[in-house]
This record gives C-alpha cells, structure tokens and sequence, in this order.
C-alpha cells in the first residue's frame, strides 16, 4: 500500500483558489509596471525633488524595459516562484514528488514572511525568534542528541 499523504478536496480548493487569486495579482501587477514610472518612486527624497525640480529631461525607459525591470527584482522573482509550481503540477501530473518542486513551492513561505512585515504581530514575534535563537540552537542540539 502507498502511505504518501493525500490533500483533502477542500485544501485543494483552498490551494487553488489561493493560486488563482496571487496569479491574477502578479498578472495585473506585470501589466501596470509597464505604465508604472518606477523612476520616480525612488526612496531618497534628495534625490527625487533634484530630478522633479531640474531642467534637465528624464530619460523615460520603454515599457518594455519597464517590464523587464520588475520581472528581475527579487521579490517579483520570488512571487513568480511561488505560483509556478502549481501551473507545472497541473500541466505535468506526478510532478509533485520531484524535490526541487517541493522546493520551490516553500517560496510560498517566504512570501508569507514578506507580507508579514507590514503586521506589527509577525514583526514582533520575527523580532523574539531572532532574539531566541541561541536558546532554539541549544534546545535543538538537546532535542537531537536525545535521538541519538
């Protein structure tokens, strides 16, 4: 008998759901950074009023290269690889198994992390675990040695 776990429907559904609702996201994020002037958003301030106020023009970038520039900032990257396994898993059945889709999908993870940032709550619990860490190594190095 095969003891690989099985997802039940629901999760599935939840999965898909949550697969379709991020894909929508990064379709109408992809197609808006062509109009977006990312130029203009940057974060020195200094910097932004010295480029609005000058006489000089600015270079304006294609919408192409516009593209291209937010497909190759890591976290546009990372949202990418977060939905991607599900779309291989549903065009190539099995592929569940392979273990560099395994992970790839914990990308899904990251971007978890990522939103948290802006909530207070995972910042301050982020902030213990950080602040832990020498206990977690030491409970960790224990909880091991006692298997052993």
């Amino acid at each position: 008998p095969s003891c690989r776990p099985t997802p039940r429907p629901l999760l599935v559904e939840i999965d898909t759901a949550c697969v379709m609702f991020f894909s929508i996201e990064y379709g109408l994020r992809l197609i808006t950074s062509a109009f977006t002037r990312m130029e203009l958003a940057e974060k020195e301030k200094q910097l932004l009023l010295n480029m609005l106020v000058s006489e000089e023009v600015l270079p304006t970038p294609s919408r192409l290269r516009r593209v291209l520039q937010f497909t190759v900032l890591p976290s546009n990257m990372l949202d990418l690889c977060a939905i991607i396994p599900w779309y291989i898993e549903s065009i190539i059945p099995g592929t569940g198994e392979n273990g560099f889709i395994q992970v790839v999908r914990l990308t899904r993870v990251i971007r978890a992390f990522r939103l948290g940032r802006r909530f207070e709550a995972v910042v301050i619990i982020m902030r213990s675990l950080k602040r832990s860490f020498r206990a977690l190594y030491v409970l960790m190095l224990n909880l091991l040695l006692g298997m052993v």
